[in-house]
């Protein structure tokens, strides 16, 4: 053996190297008082059998049920992963997340249903949470046939089941296991999830008769705004009398997976809408009062010129003056002789004209 991985009402567990093979493998070594209940053993040994037959990505599978110098154990597979009490179950978790948890473990617990086989020992620390976001079962040592016999009623029911605080009252009545036991179970577990706080607490004594008796404080006051149709599902789940919960856990799943698929659409749209950016509104103003466009400025022409055009230098030009006349006398020659020619011109022509 390595090391200790918790004590637990039928054993401690611990983690071991499986000499013939070199695995390291999940060991649950049975304590005194177990080994001492024969009957506890046999029914043991009868649930470990039918669990080897649970082949489902979401169980942790169960290798076997021996015995080694009076010493019994289960071995089952190693998975070093977090489970669902080590959340902090002290404070609630997002509707979103519970869901996600309680709706895989229905669909492996209905896959061992169909089997034939219960779990009849669900609670937080049996549910395993992988990264990936899936979920795994573990601690099948404990499952029960479905059609058992009846439990023996001198048997501790709670030795004999598991954790008191998940278990149905029909069981703490000595009833035979039902799957309806691991739909109230479930339940339970998907209300302290949402609550932050078990269903029933106290010793083993009391919470057995709150099991009985008492019905727990109702989600809607410890958290109010969580949607009706969820904290419906949770009171139909963990109702006293089985017949007032789901007819099977595959019932139990679809009505989780009908609330969930619509209300994750709503809240991932309500999501969208709030981090959009702001859209800006409109003024309605009269026509009247609007401003006048602003002017459009007229369109340059463009005068194509062929491929060969070079642009020369620029000229300086400016006005010409009286003062350049007098500095230019040939400019002021030219422009006498130039009268001269216009005013001939004209004398010649007026003849003509009459």
């Amino acid at each position: 053996m390595l090391d200790c991985g918790g004590a637990g009402r039928l054993g401690t567990l611990w983690r071991a190297s499986d000499l013939r093979s070199g695995q390291v493998v999940a060991l649950k070594l049975l304590n005194e008082a177990s080994r001492a209940n024969p009957e506890l053993l046999a029914r043991v040994r009868q649930a470990v059998a039918a669990a080897r037959q649970l082949q489902h990505p979401g169980i942790v599978p169960v290798r076997e049920f021996s015995s080694a110098i009076a010493y019994y154990y289960i071995v089952s597979e190693y998975t070093p992963l977090p489970h669902l009490q080590q959340l902090d179950l002290g404070q609630p978790i997002t509707v979103e997340q519970a869901v996600r948890v309680a709706t895989t473990a229905a669909d492996s617990l209905a896959y061992a249903h169909g089997l034939g086989v219960g779990h009849a020992n669900l609670k937080p620390s049996n549910i395993l949470l992988p990264r990936s976001g899936s979920v795994l079962l573990t601690d099948f040592g404990l499952a029960a046939p479905i059609r058992s016999l009846q439990p023996d009623p001198l048997l501790d029911i709670s030795k004999l089941y598991g954790n008191a605080a998940y278990l149905a009252p029909e069981l703490v009545r000595g009833e035979p296991f039902t799957p309806s036991a691991d739909i109230y179970a479930l339940g339970l577990i998907l209300y302290e999830m949402l609550a932050g706080q078990a269903a029933f607490r106290g010793d083993v004594g009391s919470i057995v008769q709150q099991q009985l008796l008492h019905q727990p404080l109702p989600l809607a006051r410890l958290r109010p705004q969580l949607p009706a149709e969820l904290v419906a599902i949770v009171a139909q789940a963990t109702a006293k009398e089985a017949s007032g919960r789901y007819q099977s856990m595959t019932e139990f799943a679809a009505a989780l997976r009908g609330f969930f698929i619509p209300w994750y659409s709503a809240a991932a749209t309500q999501r969208a809408r709030r981090s959009a950016p702001p859209t800006t509104q409109l003024n309605k103003v009269p026509l009247s009062q609007h401003p006048p466009p602003p002017k459009r400025a007229e369109p340059r022409v463009v005068v194509p010129r062929p491929a060969n055009y070079v642009k020369g230098p620029a000229l300086p030009t400016r006005a010409l003056k009286a003062s350049d006349l007098r500095r230019r006398p040939m400019l002021l020659v030219s422009l006498a002789l130039l009268l001269v020619v216009l005013v001939g011109l004209l004398l010649v022509g007026v003849p003509h004209l009459g």
